[in-house]
């Protein structure tokens, strides 16, 4: 099956945070790196970061099957992914197949599936990276580069 259910009831138990003191590394846009306040091993298929993010900038990490894992905006924001009435998201799977043949625009790295809305245009990013370079998104999930923003609705 391709659903992903974006609740928490539906996601594997977490780790237990570090003790206190322990230190870990600080979170960088499109880096690799583990998360504030703990060292979590949850990687995401498509940005490559570590652990959940805030709401309004990656968001939280959802289970996509055998081990994987992606951030909810990461996920959403990528061409062929949809949600369904039930709240699950479909084609998920095949977003992060895609993501591991294209290139971040921004930041050089694998896993770039959130692509300007002009047919003609081959700009593709992570969706944090999108967001760093003043993308523009919209309500009905089109995304126009920096370079199309002038093809914007209304």
């Amino acid at each position: 099956r391709d659903d992903v259910w974006p609740t928490k009831n539906g996601l594997p138990l977490e780790k237990e945070p570090p003790p206190l003191g322990t230190k870990v590394r600080a979170k960088s846009i499109c880096k690799p790196e583990i998360t504030a306040n703990t060292e979590d091993s949850r990687q995401c298929a498509l940005c490559l970061k570590y652990g959940d993010d805030e709401p309004k900038d990656a968001g939280r990490l959802l289970y996509i099957g055998q081990n994987e894992w992606t951030h909810i905006n990461c996920a959403i924001w990528s061409a062929e992914v949809f949600e369904e009435n039930d709240g699950s998201l479909k084609n998920v799977h095949a977003a992060v197949a895609r993501g591991r043949q294209m290139r971040c625009d921004l930041c050089q790295k694998p896993g770039a599936t959130v692509g300007c809305c002009l047919s003609a245009c081959l700009s593709n990013f992570h969706f944090m990276c999108a967001r760093a370079s003043r993308c523009i998104f919209q309500d009905d999930k089109k995304m126009f580069c920096e370079n199309h923003v002038d093809l914007l609705d209304g």
